[in-house]
């Protein structure tokens, strides 16, 4: 297991190398909305990402809600309810 100061300068090092790889064109891309075609509420285990077990293929496609055992809070349900009554998400899984 790593300590705490490698862990933290491996997360630093790979945020780099996104922003570097990513580009500003992206990033102002992504900076001006989202549209998302579905939002997801799931489990935030660490194991496991929407984008890929759905297999989207870019960042904005998945409007994420994650939560401990994937449990509809009132909190969850807002954030869906935000995706589908101002981002116009179509549809909920």
């Amino acid at each position: 297991m790593e300590n705490i100061e490698d862990a933290l300068k491996k997360l630093l090092e790979g945020n780099k190398k996104h922003m570097k790889e990513e580009g500003a064109a992206e990033r102002a891309k992504l900076a001006k909305g989202q549209a998302p075609k579905a939002a997801v509420l799931y489990c935030s285990d660490s194991r496991e990402v929407a984008e890929k077990l759905l297999d989207s293929e870019k960042r904005g496609e998945i409007f994420g809600v994650r939560l401990a055992g994937s449990v509809a809070s009132s909190e969850a349900i807002g954030s869906i309810v935000y995706a589908v009554e101002q981002l116009h998400v179509p549809l909920v899984l």
